[in-house]
């Protein structure tokens, strides 16, 4: 059995981070009545609950030794390995990497609570604890009352000019303003290919966006589905009114104009982006030696685009490549051994995969429980962990997984009833029994749509292979990352789909995938007793975190018994650096609030590097 890295992470998560992270969610709406608001105007640090906590393998921690007083600039190579497909977000479901790098969020994890600051987050997460938020564009925010969200936006935030750039002129590096967080909100709200848009359609239609003082907007989201405000709440970048207004949107990379730290100057398709300092950036470093530092140290950064992964390799020893992430172990170990001066950190993948099942398709065989466990007994999951992934995985870590933020509401496996832990454990004798009485007794036919690339293609037929020993013939449909993210985003696959499973925050905060109205509910799931915990949690989202796990937590083995999707283990994929990379922090790919946040505070020794030979 090949043994590969999972490259569904790359698209799928950029995708979940970066199609959402303008203005839009990583996971769905939820419903309910209110209860007792209020928040703080800015985060304050959640407390944990009493239900059992777990290990947390997902990072290595920095590196030992006094920090280093940061230098600017220097080239910083950093490579992907797909290419840039979207400058717009709300105009494709394609992943938009460099709006990441040039337009900032209104909210964002705090810098100084990560692991180089009081580490009460390790940012593996997919999606920030909303206690550990820390303001970007707007300074702070509060919720006085249940679905009204209030930012303060931050006085002195001008976009970045480029001289080179007309959209920029035109913008002429003037400041931002609450004007425009109202018609980038209310862009994400009408775009028809937005992540609200397409994820939580019944907020948006009921959702309303004003300028409520000279630098305050609110946000009002109906009741019972007001955690849709988070959304907007944590993921929102911002749109200049007069590039969109003038070109008709920023699909163009040329219309590229934002308030991020770095601006996009160059765009070779399929080769690189070369984007460079924004002087104009606001924020300033918050922690260590550099604190007070205006951000960012790095004068170049550029995105590399290199598929072939023998490729990017041969980069790293060369030197030619400063950061690769998602490296799988095997990759990891071969480049190490020939390049020791490589520093490491171990992540695991934010988005694990899964099999999604139609459930609302009454031909289809998922409807009847006994199949949908009879798949889960058929894979073998300690195979995976074991032989695929050579042990660098989590064999469950759906839905919810082991991170600091997840204390209190992740069972580690062998705690789960003993029921829950034979539905996981191989067992194809059982399957076969369990698809007779379903009515099954020669299995059937059924069609999953995957990526076509071929990491993704290799563990999909490790499945199937599985599948074939109790009956199920499983034809595998690959698609190319375009047409695979429009099956995904839009749910319009026929049968099932190999995609990434928000968990984590998503799922305790949103229940995002199997909540009737979930962004991520992938399987279509419609569960009386899943909606009734959603009304329930929804009375203690961002008011009583310590509940609100307590809540999930007891419904894990539930959600897990009803075998809606089978979750496939949760890789650890690895980072590797070069030494004279300064600042860098280990953390989840791909996870939204976190994705691409270390760009402004990493620097380059360039002493260091000179005196290395590069």
């Amino acid at each position: 059995m090949k043994k590969r890295t999972l490259w569904l992470a790359i698209s799928t998560l950029m995708t979940l981070s970066l199609v959402l992270a303008a203005c839009q969610p990583a996971a769905p709406t939820t419903p309910t009545t209110p209860t007792t608001p209020t928040t703080p105007t800015t985060p304050t640090t959640p407390t944990t609950p009493t239900t059992p906590t777990q290990e947390q393998p997902q990072q290595q921690p920095p590196a030992p030794g006094a920090p280093e007083t940061p230098k600017y600039g220097g080239t910083f190579n950093y490579v992907i390995t797909t290419d840039i497909l979207n400058f717009d977000p709300p105009k494709s479901t394609s992943a938009a990497t460099s709006f990441a790098l040039t337009n900032d969020m209104l909210v964002t994890q705090d810098w100084a609570r990560g692991p180089l600051g009081t580490n009460e987050d390790d940012f593996s997460d997919a999606m920030v604890d909303p206690k550990l938020l820390g303001g970007a564009v707007a300074e702070s925010f509060q919720i006085p009352t249940i679905g009204t969200f209030i930012y303060k936006i931050r006085q002195g935030v001008r976009y970045g000019l480029n001289q080179g750039s007309e959209a920029s002129r035109l913008v002429a590096g003037r400041q931002l303003t609450a004007d425009d967080v109202v018609y980038s909100i209310q862009r994400d709200l009408n775009e028809p290919l937005s992540g609200p848009r397409l994820g939580i359609p019944e907020a948006v239609k009921n959702a309303s966006v004003s300028k409520t003082g000279p630098s305050e907007v609110t946000l009002k989201a109906p009741v019972d589905t007001w955690r849709a405000g988070f959304y907007w709440l944590w993921s929102s970048r911002l749109y200049v009114p007069e590039v969109v207004q003038k070109y008709g949107d920023m699909t163009n990379w040329r219309n590229s104009v934002g308030a991020g730290a770095y601006m996009l100057t160059e765009y070779v398709p399929g080769s690189s982006a070369t984007l460079i300092r924004n002087p104009n950036y606001y924020a300033k470093d918050p922690i260590g030696p550099g604190k007070g530092n205006q951000l960012p140290y790095v004068d170049t950064f550029k995105l590399l685009i290199i598929p072939d992964v023998s490729t990017r390799m041969a980069a790293l020893r060369a030197g030619k490549i400063d950061l690769a992430q998602l490296v799988s172990a095997d990759d990891m170990k071969g480049v190490t051994k020939t390049t020791p001066r490589l520093n490491t950190g171990r992540h695991r993948v934010p988005f694990p995969v899964g099999i999604s099942l139609r459930l609302d398709k009454p031909e289809l065989p998922y409807k009847d429980i006994r199949v949908r466990q009879a798949l889960t007994m058929a894979t073998d999951f300690d195979d995976i962990v074991n032989n695929y992934y050579v042990g660098n995985a989590v064999k469950l870590a759906w839905p919810s997984g082991p991170s600091k933020i997840q204390e209190g509401a992740y069972w580690p496996f062998e705690t789960l009833p003993q029921n829950i832990k034979d539905l996981y454990t191989y067992n194809p004798e059982k399957a076969k029994q369990l698809l007779k009485e379903a009515g099954y007794p020669n299995g059937f036919k059924s069609k999953i749509i995957v990526q076509n690339l071929a990491s993704v293609v290799d563990l999909a037929s490790v499945v199937k292979a599985m599948w074939a020993k109790v009956g199920v013939e499983l034809e595998i449909q690959p698609k190319d990352t375009g047409i695979y993210n429009t099956f995904s985003a839009t749910r319009s696959y026929e049968d099932m789909i190999f995609k990434g499973l928000p968990v984590d925050m998503n799922n305790l905060v949103f229940m995002s995938t199997f909540y009737s109205e979930g962004q991520w509910n992938i399987s279509f799931v419609r569960d009386p007793k899943i909606e009734e915990l959603n009304r329930e949690m929804n009375k203690y989202v961002f008011i009583d975190t310590p509940k609100l796990k307590k809540l999930f937590y007891d419904q894990v083995p539930y959600i897990l018994e009803q075998a809606w999707l089978v979750p496939i283990p949760s890789a650890f994929n690895f980072a590797i650096w070069q030494p004279w990379v300064k600042n860098y922090v280990v953390q989840g790919v791909g996870a939204l609030g976190t994705w691409m946040n270390w760009t402004p505070y990493v620097w380059i020794d360039q002493d260091m590097k000179k005196s290395m030979g590069f």
